[in-house]
C-alpha cells in the first residue's frame, strides 16, 4: 500500500462491493496522466453486487493534523478519474470534522484533473481531522467501479495571522545578513540556514503549540535531557535601550533614521544602566486613521449640523456650554425647541462625504436629552438630491440622575404646611398610609367642588427640569368619575390617574423652572355631589439632570453603490419613556462625532488632542475645528521597544540551553526547527523556550542534539 502519510479510510464499505488491496486506499502514481507523474492516494473500490442508495459523506478518507487553535488553514487538493468511465461514486469535497465542509465537485474521465474546491476553517483544537467525503448517495450494480480515483497535491496551508508590523524602504549600505537582521529585530523574529543551506525567516510566536517538553527527571510524554546550561547573569540585563529606526525620504532618496531611546526606572534603580541598542526599520509614523467630521465638537460653530424640529416644532443648533461634564472641548451641538413638536422623530444631523463601497464606522460620543425620551442613532445613506438607506441602532432611552429637592411622608405629626383649597379640609392622619405611619386626608361634605390642596416648593434652580410624584387613593369606592392628579402652577397638569381605593403613583410631568420657587397643587375629583375622602403620600419633588449617553455608534457598514453623502442623526422614537415629545425649551446636545473608514470606531480624536503616552500625534488637515483630523501613530514601535526592554529588564535564571539524546525519538529530533517552541523543566522551574540554534552531534553510534534557547 506505500507511505500512506498518515491517510486512512472511515466508515464501512456497503455490502456488494470489494476492495483491491487492503482497505481500499493505497499510495501509487496517478497513472493516466503523462510523465512524470504525481504520486497520490489512489481510492479503489469495485462493485460486486448491486446496492444503494449510500448515505452521503458516510465514507471517505482521513487525516488527523496537529493545528493552533484560532488559527486559519486553507485544505486543497486535485483529484482525477482513474476510469473513462465514470465510477459510480464520482462527488467530492473537503470536510473538517466538528467544523463544516467545503463545496462538491465531481470527477469525470482520466483525461481532466479536477480541483477540489479549497475549504477554509478555523482551528478549534490542537489536532484536527481532515476528510475527503465521497458526498453522494451513491446506487451501483454490479458491472463496475464504485469508487476508482486518485486524490494528489494536497495540502493544508496555515494563513499567517496578519501582523501590524511593517517594514519601510530604507536607505541604508550594508552586508545582506544587516538587511536581515535588522528586518527581523523589527518585527521580533529570527533568520538562519538551515542544514540545506537554505535561508529561513520565522516571526516569534509564543502562542503556538509546544512540540516537546524536555526534563530533567524521566516521564511519560517527556524527554529526558543529559546536560542543561542555566544560570543568573546580571550582564543581560537591558533598562535602557537606543533604537535607531532606519527609513527612507521618499522625496530625495536619502536616508531618514530616527533615534528613539526608552528605559526602565525601576530597573536602572536595582541594577543600575544597563545600556543596549537596536537596529529596525519600522513603518512608523505614518496616519492610520482620520476623521471625516470637520467640526466634530462645534467649538465655534455649527458648520454641518441641521436641527430636525419634528412634526409642527420648531428647533435651532448653536454652539453652547455643555450642561453636564464629559464633553469634548468647551462646546457642544445644542438643539434647542422654540416650538414644542407633537411626535417623534427630532434631532439633530450631519452630513459626511463618503466613497461607494467602502467600510465606514461612526459614532456620537456624547449625546443627551434634557427630558427623558427614547432615541435612535442612525446613518442614512444619500446621493445629493435622495436617500439611499438608512441603517438605525438600537432604540435607547435617555438616561438621568434624580435630586430629591423636597420630600414628605407625613410620618411626624405635621400637615407640613399643605394648604386646603376651597371645601376642602386637610388633616394628618394614621388611617392608611402608603409608606411609613401617616398620611394626609382630605375632606369634602358635599357638592361636587375639587378637593386641592397647594404648597410652595423652594430651592430650585431656573432653567433646571424638575418632576413631582405623589401617591393617592380614595378612602372608600365613591360614585361617579373620580380622578386625582398633581399640577404645577403655571405648567400643564400631570396625566390624570382614575381614582381607587389602592394607591397609584401619580406625576406632575416634567416642568422647566422658571423661578426659584413653584407652588404645587394636589387635586382629587368626585363628579357626584357627595362627601368624599381621598388620602396622599409619600410627595417628592426631585430635580432631573440628564445624564450623557456615551458611545452611540454604528460600525461595518459599507456605503451603498451610489451614496456619496452619509446623514448621522440621533432622533427621537416614539414609545419607551412617555416624555419622548419635545417641549418649549427642551434641548438635545451632541458631541464628539465621528466617521472613519475602517470597520470599528477608535477612541474619539480631533485635530486639538494631544497624546500624552506618545503613541499618537493629532492635527487638523486644514483650519482647526473646519477640517478634518489625522490619527499619526508610532504605537507599533513604541510596543516592539516595550518588548525587547520587558524581556530583558530583570536578571532570572535562564536555560540557555540542553543536550538531549536524539536517538530516544528520531521523528521529534528531525522535525524540530529554529524558533519552534519547547518546553524545559529544571529543578522545579519551567520555562517556555524558543529554539534560536540547534546543533547535530552525530557519531556511528550516537546522535547527540543540542538546542540553544531563549524564554518565551
Amino acid at each position: 500500500m506505500g507511505d500512506l502519510d498518515g491517510w486512512s479510510t472511515y466508515g464501512t464499505l456497503p455490502s456488494g462491493t470489494t476492495v483491491i488491496v487492503g482497505t481500499g486506499l493505497r499510495r501509487g502514481s496517478v497513472y493516466p496522466l503523462a510523465s512524470p507523474q504525481p504520486t497520490g492516494l489512489l481510492k479503489e473500490v469495485q462493485e460486486t453486487g448491486t446496492g444503494g442508495p449510500t448515505t452521503a459523506a458516510a465514507i471517505g478518507i482521513q487525516r488527523t493534523m496537529t493545528t493552533k487553535v484560532g488559527s486559519t488553514y486553507v485544505l486543497a487538493g486535485t483529484m482525477l478519474s482513474l476510469q473513462d468511465t465514470t465510477p459510480s461514486g464520482y462527488q467530492y469535497r473537503w470536510a473538517v470534522s466538528g467544523i463544516g465542509n467545503g463545496t462538491t465537485a465531481s470527477i469525470t474521465n482520466t483525461s481532466t484533473p479536477v480541483t477540489i474546491p479549497s475549504y477554509t476553517f478555523v482551528a478549534t483544537s490542537t489536532s484536527t481531522v481532515i476528510q475527503i467525503q465521497l458526498n453522494q448517495a451513491v446506487s451501483w450494480s454490479a458491472s463496475g467501479w464504485f469508487e476508482d480515483v486518485a486524490f494528489y497535491g494536497i495540502t493544508m496551508t496555515e494563513v499567517p495571522n496578519t501582523s501590524d508590523r511593517r517594514l519601510q524602504d530604507v536607505a541604508y549600505t550594508g552586508p545582506l545578513s544587516t538587511h536581515f537582521s535588522m528586518a527581523c529585530d523589527t518585527v521580533g523574529a529570527a533568520w538562519w540556514v538551515d542544514k540545506t543551506n537554505t535561508t529561513k525567516f520565522r516571526q516569534a510566536d509564543d502562542s503556538s503549540a509546544l512540540k516537546a517538553t524536555f526534563t530533567d527527571a524521566r516521564a511519560t510524554g517527556k524527554h529526558e535531557y543529559v546536560d542543561i546550561s542555566a544560570g543568573y547573569d546580571t550582564r543581560n540585563v537591558v533598562n535602557s535601550i537606543t533604537v535607531n529606526n532606519h527609513g527612507r525620504n521618499a522625496g530625495t532618496g536619502n536616508a531618514q533614521d530616527v533615534t528613539y531611546t526608552a528605559s526602565d526606572s525601576t530597573s536602572i534603580a536595582s541594577y543600575g544602566v544597563r545600556s543596549g541598542s537596536l537596529d529596525m526599520e519600522m513603518r512608523s509614523g505614518y496616519i492610520d486613521l482620520t476623521n471625516l467630521v470637520t467640526n466634530p465638537s462645534g467649538e465655534t460653530a455649527t458648520t454641518g449640523y441641521a436641527a430636525v424640529a419634528g412634526t409642527t416644532g420648531v428647533a435651532a443648533v448653536t454652539s453652547a456650554s455643555p450642561s453636564v461634564t464629559s464633553a469634548f472641548g468647551t462646546k457642544v451641538l445644542k438643539t434647542t425647541w422654540s416650538t414644542a413638536n407633537t411626535a417623534s422623530g427630532a434631532g439633530i444631523t450631519y452630513d459626511v462625504p463618503v466613497t461607494a463601497g467602502t467600510v465606514y464606522s461612526f459614532a456620537f460620543n456624547h449625546f443627551l436629552s434634557s427630558i427623558p425620551t427614547r432615541v435612535a442613532m442612525n446613518v442614512e445613506w444619500r446621493t445629493a438630491a435622495a436617500t439611499i438607506s438608512t441603517t438605525s441602532g438600537s432604540a435607547t432611552d435617555t438616561t438621568y440622575t434624580a435630586t430629591p429637592i423636597y420630600s414628605q411622608s407625613f410620618d411626624t405629626n405635621t400637615t407640613d404646611s399643605w394648604a386646603a383649597g376651597a371645601s376642602t379640609t386637610v388633616t394628618r392622619v394614621t388611617t392608611a398610609p402608603q409608606a411609613g405611619t401617616g398620611h394626609l386626608q382630605f375632606v369634602r361634605a358635599s357638592g361636587t367642588t375639587a378637593l386641592t390642596a397647594s404648597r410652595t416648593i423652594t430651592g430650585l434652580t431656573p432653567g433646571r427640569q424638575y418632576v413631582a410624584t405623589a401617591y393617592m387613593r380614595e378612602s372608600a369606592t365613591g360614585t361617579g368619575t373620580r380622578t386625582g392628579f398633581l399640577q404645577v402652577t403655571g405648567f400643564t397638569a400631570g396625566t390624570p390617574g382614575t381614582t381607587t381605593t389602592n394607591y397609584q403613583q401619580l406625576s406632575s410631568g416634567i416642568f422647566i423652572a422658571t423661578s426659584t420657587s413653584h407652588t404645587l397643587v394636589l387635586n382629587s375629583t368626585n363628579t357626584t355631589s357627595a362627601a368624599y375622602t381621598t388620602y396622599w403620600d409619600t410627595i417628592l419633588v426631585q430635580e432631573y439632570t440628564p445624564t450623557v449617553m456615551p458611545n452611540f455608534k454604528l460600525e461595518n457598514l459599507t456605503a451603498p453603490a451610489t451614496a456619496t453623502i452619509a446623514r448621522m442623526s440621533v432622533l427621537s422614537l416614539s414609545g419607551g419613556l412617555a416624555y419622548q415629545n419635545q417641549a418649549i425649551g427642551t434641548y438635545h446636545e451632541a458631541d464628539g462625532l465621528m466617521a472613519v473608514a475602517g470597520t470599528t470606531v477608535p477612541t474619539y480624536f480631533d485635530g486639538s488632542y494631544t497624546d500624552l503616552t506618545g503613541n499618537y500625534l493629532y492635527a487638523w488637515t486644514g483650519t482647526a475645528h473646519a477640517s478634518t483630523s489625522t490619527r499619526t501613530t508610532f504605537a507599533i514601535l513604541n510596543t516592539r521597544i516595550a518588548e525587547v526592554i520587558a524581556a530583558r529588564k530583570t536578571p532570572a535564571r535562564v536555560i540557555t540551553s540542553i543536550r538531549w539524546n536524539a536517538q530516544e525519538d528520531p521523528l521529534l529530533a528531525s522535525s524540530l526547527d529554529v524558533q519552534d517552541r519547547v518546553r524545559v523543566e529544571f529543578r522545579g522551574q519551567i520555562q517556555d523556550s524558543r529554539i534560536v540554534g540547534i546543533k547535530h552531534n552525530v557519531s556511528g553510534s550516537t546522535w547527540m542534539l543540542q538546542l540553544d534557547l531563549v524564554p518565551g
